[in-house]
């Protein structure tokens, strides 16, 4: 009974959603050898309201004793009455070297872009260390400490003019958390920090309910807050999704 009420509350939440897999969420179960999670939303409707949305990830981790790979795939496509409404994709891949049992050092690069933010295209470089602050039967913390450099190709405001370059090298902090609720069940939050100065930084925090429905499938409901602080023209400083992911973990 309690968890039909919890899947009953979760589709009730989804009908703006929008789908993407928590890495730290995922990477937390992982196993030795290859191993991944994919999920697909395909949703739409014809007659007095018109809409077509796609929403694809895939996650593929590949662990041994010292090492740690991802890669991280999302794309996400929308329309309302012909009218194109979402078109966003991102690329991440992240290695981890497992320095002792607590540290690790981290380095990644990711490619993105997000029509609706005006962001052509974003590349990222960067490296952090990891540190285990805490792990017990029930629950962990984990700690992040970097940077990153940032090169981004924005569309300015006014049409017509030519594409904004912009680049900066940002600082990244990051907590991950995690707590094991009803012995199945995780509830996990994770928050970003990435200044570049003092009065331009960005926020990024993301939390939800995860629950098994048996070996392979999972029901996540999830909310991602941002913040930025001086984003692009015309732009909103923050931006807040919720959603529902059904995950397949091979």
């Amino acid at each position: 009974m309690y968890k039909a009420l919890v899947i009953f509350l979760v589709y009730s939440l989804s009908v703006p959603a929008h789908s993407f897999m928590n890495i730290e969420n995922l990477r937390r179960t992982a196993k030795s050898g290859l191993h991944g999670n994919g999920s697909i939303r395909i949703s739409g409707a014809l007659g007095n309201t018109e809409n077509f949305l796609s929403d694809t990830s895939l996650s593929n981790f590949f662990n041994t004793k010292d090492s740690e790979w991802l890669l991280f795939l999302n794309h996400r496509y929308g329309e309302a009455f012909s009218e194109k409404n979402a078109d966003r994709g991102k690329a991440h891949i992240r290695f981890t070297y497992k320095m002792n049992p607590r540290w690790g050092l981290e380095s990644f690069t990711q490619g993105e872009y997000d029509d609706f933010q005006r962001l052509t295209s974003r590349y990222i470089y960067g490296q952090a260390f990891r540190y285990k602050a805490y792990e017990g039967k029930v629950s962990s913390l984990h700690l992040g400490f970097g940077g990153f450099y940032e090169w981004e190709m924005v569309q300015r405001a006014t049409s017509g003019e030519s594409l904004l370059e912009i680049e900066n090298f940002r600082g990244n902090i990051y907590a991950s958390f995690h707590w094991d609720v009803q012995e199945r069940d995780t509830f996990f939050l994770t928050l970003y920090y990435q200044p570049f100065r003092a009065n331009d930084f960005r926020v990024l925090s993301s939390s939800g309910y995860q629950i098994p429905l048996n070996s392979y499938l999972s029901l996540s409901l999830e909310v991602n807050y941002n913040y930025d602080s001086r984003p692009p023209e015309g732009i909103e400083r923050t931006d807040l999704r919720y959603f529902t992911t059904l995950n397949y973990t091979y």
